[in-house]
């Protein structure tokens, strides 16, 4: 999220164009009152209410005309995810984190800037899980753009360690869908609002080549969000290693 942008379209009138999906508005709330320190004794049945309306009004983000539905799911279902979480309820988490990761798969976030045609990851077809979900709007800006950008890598990461951390090995990204992933690395928000993301800028293997030490000298490389990004998949790569390994393998 964009913070600023998104106290200003919050406030605008119910029925503006510009203020955020209901479903995001919802899972703000349930995650302001939830981290108030109010949800103690009786006032856990609000949290409970909250958490009900945030349900199923993100069940309904991408069926609503907004322009930014789309990334406004992905986020809506990642702070679902870092809620469960939080508290515990693990398999509730990893079905909204693969909320999220099917919605930016299907949305091809993994593509921004590409340099390649390829179409995305093999056998999934977006058509067939969101129907027209890829049919994205131009950004309205490079905050935008940086947006969709952070939304997948957040996602991409966040996925990385909870198959770690759930001990899913069949989950991990890095394998399976790293070499499809084209999308440069991300800048913090800040990077975004000054405009340090040129239109030349393009994106290539990102994942592939960083785990082949190819250097790429873009303004992302050494940002909060890609040093969290390039972490997880280096924890993927420890985590698979542990798991073949077995006393006397030769290296």
């Amino acid at each position: 999220l964009h913070i600023p942008r998104f106290r200003h379209s919050m406030l605008l009138p119910k029925g503006s164009p510009e203020r955020p999906s209901e479903g995001l508005i919802s899972t703000v709330y349930l995650l302001g009152f939830h981290l108030s320190g109010l949800n103690v004794g009786d006032a856990q049945q609000r949290e409970q209410a909250y958490l009900s309306r945030a349900l199923l009004d993100v069940a309904n983000i991408l069926s609503s005309p907004h322009r930014d539905r789309t990334v406004h799911a992905i986020q809506a279902e990642i702070l679902l995810a870092g809620h469960f979480f939080s508290t515990g309820r693990i398999l509730e988490g990893k079905y909204h984190l693969h909320a999220a990761l099917s919605i930016t798969i299907a949305a091809k976030l993994h593509k921004i800037r590409s340099q390649n045609t390829d179409p995305g990851f093999p056998g999934m077809s977006s058509s067939d899980i969101f129907g027209n979900i890829s049919q994205l709007d131009v950004p309205l800006d490079q905050i935008a753009e940086g947006e969709r950008i952070n939304a997948f890598w957040t996602t991409f990461t966040m996925s990385n360690c909870w198959a770690v951390a759930a001990d899913s090995p069949q989950n991990f990204l890095v394998e399976s869908f790293g070499p499809t992933v084209d999308t440069p690395w991300p800048l913090d928000m800040g990077g975004y609002e000054q405009g340090l993301l040129p239109f030349k800028i393009l994106g290539r293997e990102t994942v592939t080549r960083f785990l082949e030490q190819h250097s790429t000298f873009t303004l992302g490389d050494n940002s909060f969000i890609s040093m969290y990004a390039k972490s997880s998949i280096l924890l993927v790569r420890a985590a698979t290693l542990s798991a073949i390994y077995r006393t006397g393998m030769q290296n």
